[in-house]
């Protein structure tokens, strides 16, 4: 029993020893004032004794300390709760289960900021359910600016706060939207973000709610109110038709036409709805500003007759080809071509046009390879790799390519042989292109530096198929394409450092093979194998591949590569 007793005495003893390290560890000065604080909080004697009572001790300092930080930041929790006042705040813990007085302790600071997040989701909810099932009341509030962008709760209507914003840039349009979507809205079924137009898909501006805003900002040429409009049918497009003839026409107008509309509010768009409100006020076709191709009377007869379903585009080529004496069948032949989109370079595609007119024992399903063959020899940008590496842009291959004197089994011949050539060498890209990996996981690098000779634009980028590998090994005339194995299988992986100069071009410099586990550079090689490191046919391209043996070791060491002294 003594021994006990002498223990216990021996830790109260070392506990009277270390009060000096008690009184630092709670943060006070001195010991003066830490008997203030205790006096100030009820504790008897004049220090804690033994480690359980400095134990509770701390715990009460902290819990103290803690309630004066709250304390401390209440007025910004308060606003946090969106309430404006303590009473207000005290008024609202009670009404929410928290009790009476404020909170003490960051967890009940951190269940109050919950329930108030909670309460205004739920609001919301409420709110945007109101404004989904009565969106007239929410357009009429978008109408009067009341609303901001971001408060609207469906794509919707967050499209028709964007279509008011855009109506603002003409007096008077933002007032005639608000009218045109008030009938819809209570006759009608175009409030929605369909794609009125199939051909233009999801361009900018191919929705109900963009046609409508197209026809607000011509509400000058309106010659109906648009509280007027009565549907006559549940389709979308027959009912959008309907409204911009009650708007705009007083005469018949072809429904091809109605396309306009859905081509945003830009030039492009601004210029062929232009065309609808001239001919809906009786303007024959062919007097209209802007026309891109040239319409004979003809053609301008046959244009009202083309097929309600075409666009505005493809209506002008349509009539063009039948008003040339083509079949239909080659008119639709041709529309479905890149010309029933485009009127580009016109005054050539319309010799190629005539010949494919000219010439009526030809099948119309022609049509689209010879427009493509000859897109592609006039006007489309080469890409050729160079012996020395270089992949250099080229224009394209017969940029004076004419229709003149052209023979329609010469060109029929020319035809076959590229589109040969380029169903090979599809079949060759699929076959390649199933002959791919995984990438390694390490990762690529850029680097651009600049002298006295302009700046230097470094690349190492992964190889991951056969194709990739064989045209690498066929611009660096190695044999790398038999490392392609070892990379499907994730041993090895192979990487092609590259050089773009001021002008654009660009210089394979290095092939590089990684042992992907442990990471270890195993070859570099420059052209023909040559070593980076070794001698070289000149001093240009010595000083280039150095260069590029430079900055692969810069990439190996952010990579975490080891390159070892000999590869």
């Amino acid at each position: 029993m003594a021994r006990r007793a002498r223990r216990r005495h021996g830790a109260r003893g070392g506990a009277h020893v270390d009060i000096a390290a008690h009184v630092k560890s709670l943060g006070f000065p001195s010991e003066a004032e830490y008997r203030a604080w205790r006096r100030m909080h009820g504790l008897s004697g004049a220090a804690a004794i033994t480690w359980g009572e400095r134990s509770e001790e701390r715990a009460l300092f902290r819990r103290h300390a803690e309630e004066s930080q709250v304390e401390a930041r209440m007025p910004e929790h308060i606003e946090a709760l969106g309430l404006p006042s303590d009473e207000a705040y005290e008024r609202w813990r009670s009404a929410h289960g928290f009790g009476p007085g404020r909170a003490t302790t960051r967890a009940q600071v951190g269940r109050e900021l919950r329930t108030a997040a909670r309460l205004r989701a739920d609001v919301a909810l409420v709110s945007a359910r109101r404004m989904t099932t009565k969106p007239m009341r929410t357009i009429q509030r978008v109408h009067e600016r009341e609303l901001a962008r971001d408060a609207m709760p469906t794509p919707a209507l967050t499209r028709i706060h964007d279509a008011f914003t855009a109506a603002d840039a003409r007096l008077g349009a933002r007032d005639a939207l608000y009218a045109i979507l008030g009938q819809v809205e209570r006759r009608g079924d175009l409030l929605s973000l369909e794609a009125a137009v199939p051909q233009f898909a999801d361009e900018p501006g191919n929705t109900y709610i963009d046609g409508m805003l197209a026809l607000a900002l011509r509400h000058e040429a309106w010659v109906r109110p648009a509280t007027d409009w009565q549907p006559g049918s549940h389709n979308s497009r027959r009912q959008f038709a309907s409204l911009a003839r009650h708007l705009l026409a007083r005469y018949d107008v072809p429904g091809f036409m109605d396309s306009v509309w859905f081509r945003g509010v830009g030039p492009v768009g601004r210029l062929r709805q232009g065309w609808f409100v001239r001919v809906a006020a009786g303007t024959n076709i062919r007097k209209v500003d802007g026309l891109p191709l040239r319409l004979t009377k003809r053609m301008a007869h046959l244009l009202m007759q083309a097929p309600r379903w075409f666009t505005v585009d493809q209506a002008l080529r349509w009539a063009q080809v039948v008003g040339m004496n083509g079949s239909e069948a080659l008119a639709e032949a041709v529309v479905a071509t890149r010309l029933g989109g485009s009127f580009q370079d016109e005054e050539f595609w319309e010799s190629v046009v005539k010949f494919l007119v000219y010439n009526p024992m030809l099948d119309p399903r022609c049509a689209d390879s010879i427009v493509a063959y000859i897109h592609e020899q006039k006007y489309e940008p080469r890409q050729i790799a160079c012996d020395d590496g270089r992949l250099i842009q080229a224009g394209p291959p017969h940029p004076r390519f004419s229709m003149r004197t052209r023979k329609v089994g010469a060109l029929l011949a020319e035809v076959d042989e590229w589109r040969e050539e380029r169903e090979r060498e599809e079949r060759e890209r699929e076959e390649q292109a199933a002959q791919s990996w995984d990438p390694s996981g390490i990762d690529a690098y850029e680097l651009v530096e600049t002298d006295e000779s302009g700046s230097t634009r470094w690349s190492v980028s992964e190889l991951t198929t056969v194709s990739a590998l064989a045209i690498e090994g066929q611009s660096m005339r190695h044999c790398v394409t038999s490392y392609a194995q070892s990379c499907r299988r994730g041993r090895q992986s192979i990487w092609s450092l590259q050089a773009e100069d001021d002008e654009g071009e660009t210089r394979r410099v290095l092939t590089i093979a990684v042992k992907n586990r442990p990471r270890k550079v195993t070859q570099a090689r420059g052209k023909s194998n040559a070593h980076p490191l070794g001698g070289h046919r000149g001093p240009q391209h010595r000083t280039r591949i150095r260069e590029g043996y430079r900055v692969m070791c810069q990439w190996a060491a952010e990579a975490g590569i080891v390159v070892p002294k000999h590869i």
